[in-house]
């Protein structure tokens, strides 16, 4: 997957709640890092994917959260999957 080359500007970095969950973007190339603020440390771009209200406030406002680690101006963007119900 190009998205994980390794290549460009530092690579795509990584963190899951649950590492085992990334081992086929970490065998494509994805770099770990060990919680969201260290991925701030390294991104300007930042893409979330948390579904409870209560989890995204810790991966934003938490003590390892992406604000915590964003030494710079970086652009942290919410996504969240849906699903319909036939």
């Amino acid at each position: 997957m190009r998205a994980f080359d390794g290549g460009g500007a530092g690579g795509t970095h990584l963190h899951t709640r649950t590492k085992g969950k990334a081992a086929d973007s970490l065998a494509s190339g994805a770099l770990w890092r060990d919680s969201p603020a260290e991925v701030a440390r390294h991104a300007d771009i930042i893409f979330t994917m948390v579904g409870f209200p209560r989890d995204v406030g810790e991966v934003y406002f938490g003590a390892d959260g992406i604000l915590a680690g964003a030494e710079r101006p970086a652009f942290p963007s919410q996504w969240r999957g849906a699903m319909r119900r036939p």
